[in-house]
């Protein structure tokens, strides 16, 4: 008897696990380190694995996306959307086998020990402070580390934060891992990481939020969950770097 044809979205998930790679860095695979296009990318990749109560996969992606997909995967076209069923079938349908529901662990696989990752660690700082604004405090403490992303290698002082709460849900989560470049401009709509002064000698209020304006007289950020405006004096600011990745653990 014939095995049932495996639905296209767990041949999308099966590709995306047998390289070893999270659905956030598919997506900056595909679109590059812009932090909002990465978010859309991130959201699209969810919902196609995603699979309805009766089995039934989401409509598969038109235009170009499906092509970006099988490109970063390292699959045909064809294999993505009809598996075994087309002539353009890629020789990766025999080694995937059926849907995986554990992980495959980052830096493990074959096909990852061939990409040349730098070595050297990125700090992770800050701690969360709690609250729906989703602050936390940075006072230079390193609470730990992660590995550097080849788009930081060379950014001495790239540094990474985690975000606590939902206030920029859907487009940063709890948890996530955000990649911050001190050293990149930015503009409105960017998703940066400001420190604001407290009362404190040495400490900092941190939040991530999405950039809006700054003057002389106010910074301007936007937060999503629940949407609003912050505003702080521009005499309390003092930094605003550029996020430039997200990653879920």
């Amino acid at each position: 008897m014939n095995a049932t044809p495996m639905l296209w979205n767990h041949r999308l998930k099966s590709a995306r696990r047998a390289k070893g790679y999270s659905v956030p860095q598919l997506a900056r695979l595909i679109v590059g380190d812009d932090a909002d296009a990465i978010a859309v990318m991130r959201e699209r990749i969810y919902s196609y694995e995603k699979i309805s109560t009766k089995q039934k996969p989401v409509e598969q992606p038109r235009g170009q996306t499906m092509s970006q997909l099988a490109n970063a995967l390292g699959v045909t076209v064809q294999w993505l959307r009809d598996g075994d069923a087309t002539s353009g079938n890629h020789k990766v349908s025999a080694t995937l086998g059926g849907l995986d529901e554990n992980p495959v662990p980052a830096n493990v696989t074959s096909e990852q020990s061939e990409i040349k990752y730098p070595r050297s660690p990125l700090p992770i700082y800050g701690r969360a402070a709690g609250g729906r604004e989703g602050k936390f405090v940075l006072n230079g403490e390193k609470v730990g580390e992660i590995l550097r992303p080849p788009s930081l290698e060379a950014v001495a002082e790239a540094y990474c934060v985690e975000q606590s709460g939902d206030s920029m849900s859907p487009a940063i989560e709890d948890g996530y891992k955000l990649y911050v470049n001190p050293k990149l401009p930015y503009r409105r709509g960017h998703f940066v990481v400001v420190q604001i002064r407290t009362e404190v000698e040495g400490e900092f209020d941190g939040y991530a939020k999405k950039f809006v304006s700054f003057s002389k007289k106010e910074l301007v950020l936007e937060q999503l969950n629940p949407a609003r405006q912050m505003r702080f004096a521009a005499d309390l600011v003092e930094s605003i770097h550029r996020i430039v990745g997200v990653e879920f653990n």
